[in-house]
């Protein structure tokens, strides 16, 4: 589902050490699968844990994700980069405004996707968004 990278995982530990025993990650979703769609990661208290979350584990700690932002982080990935100008942790997430469809999905999941994926995205740059309405017999 998630990917970290070694570095990631090595700044989490450094991280989590600092916090209450037994904190984990939480890496979410808000509004997944729309063209507004963030991703984020945050401590995760051991009381924070609900009994539909996945816990995928880590060297050192465990990555806690919900049942709503799950299928949004598929091939997910979360690095720690540095270089000239300093560090910093990136998380790509490729599916978070659009879970990716079969070849052989019906035709307005396959539109849909190439709007919230292709589409939006250039338009949300000025603003804009195109939402499908219907498809009909006419085209």
């Amino acid at each position: 589902m998630i990917s970290i990278s070694k570095e990631a995982q090595g700044h989490f530990v450094k991280l989590l050490a600092k916090q209450e025993e037994g904190t984990n990650i939480r890496v979410f979703v808000v509004n997944p699968g729309t063209s507004s769609a963030e991703c984020g990661v945050s401590y995760c208290p051991p009381d924070a844990v609900e009994p539909s979350d996945t816990r995928l584990p880590f060297d050192g700690f465990d990555a806690v994700v919900d049942e709503e932002s799950a299928p949004y982080l598929e091939e997910a990935e979360i690095d720690y980069v540095t270089d000239q100008m300093g560090s910093q942790l990136t998380l790509k997430a490729p599916n978070a405004k659009a879970r990716k469809v079969a070849d052989d999905a019906p035709i307005v999941e396959r539109l849909n996707y190439m709007i919230e994926s292709e589409i939006n995205p250039q338009l949300a740059n000025h603003g804009g968004q195109v939402v499908l309405l219907e498809i009909t017999d006419d085209g």
